[in-house]
């Protein structure tokens, strides 16, 4: 149980890490900090990939501490041990 929850949040953090890179990278390309239209979109994709990136890692992390600390197993996980 505890391996699948501290897989499931290593892997969040990754996409967290990646997300927050290509969230970078599109910033970056905008010299002036003021995207072109079709920038604009740019923009708006790696910020909302960034954002359900770190909902999903803070999610991991709220089940990995209430299985750590309180002993609550995921429902998801319960049947599968």
């Amino acid at each position: 149980m505890r391996v699948k929850l501290f897989h499931e949040w290593s892997e969040a953090v990754k996409r967290a890490d990646s997300a927050n890179d290509a969230f970078r990278q599109v910033m970056t390309a905008i010299p002036s900090g003021l995207p072109h239209s079709d920038g604009m979109q740019r923009v708006k994709n790696v910020s909302r990939q960034l954002s359900e990136a770190r909902d999903h890692m803070m999610t991991a992390h709220e089940r990995l501490t209430d299985f750590l600390e309180r002993g609550i197993i995921p429902r998801d996980l319960k049947s599968s041990g």
